[in-house]
């Protein structure tokens, strides 16, 4: 796609960057492996287990703010109409309740596969297929299908040392499982 091609452009335009972007293996597991860091597989990707840790321990470490929600997808598959009343509530917004259903149906994972097109024209310039594919099945954990035992036990020891347990549990599952950040110690 087009997005390939400016991408490439922009880094061999830079003189920090000089190359491409690296073609990525078309097994899923090749990638897990390069994105857990496991040697020799390579390239490596541009963001790690490391990086991701990081970035969800920021999150974590701010989530007693006063102006922070935390919000896991599979909350929002398993009571997307509950999630959607727990957020306008933390925004202040008040919704008609006329309208409420309308909503939830149009922010509901099928309705926005089916309207895709719509939603995210620009779509088609990063992912072949468009908006319907970067959309694509809207589950959570496919990886767990592809990746190889020793693949996972990377995965627990690497989340492990990265995320406190109760972290680790609500980046996993959510707050419907693991219970509210707010109310979780590290």
């Amino acid at each position: 796609p087009l997005a390939r091609t400016l991408m490439d452009q922009a880094g061999m335009a830079d003189a920090t960057i000089g190359r491409c972007l690296p073609v990525t293996s078309a097994d899923p597991g090749d990638f897990f492996r390069a994105f857990m860091g496991v040697p020799g597989c390579a390239p490596s990707p541009d963001f790690s287990i490391a990086e991701y840790c990081d970035i969800e321990r920021s999150y974590w470490a701010a989530r007693h703010r006063p102006n922070m929600l935390m919000v896991h997808y599979n909350d929002l598959k398993a009571d997307l109409d509950g999630e959607m009343r727990r957020i306008a509530n933390f925004c202040g917004i008040e919704t008609p309740d006329a309208l409420w259903g309308e909503l939830v149906a149009a922010a509901d994972f099928a309705a926005m596969k089916r309207d895709a097109a719509a939603l995210l024209p620009a779509a088609g310039v990063v992912f072949a297929g468009g908006g319907e594919r970067f959309l694509h099945k809207g589950t959570n954990q496919r990886w767990r299908d592809v990746a190889r035992a020793a693949d996972l036990a990377c995965y627990q020891s690497e989340a492990a040392r990265g995320m406190s347990p109760a972290l680790k549990a609500w980046a996993e599952s959510g707050r419907l499982v693991a219970g509210d950040p707010v109310a979780l110690a590290d």
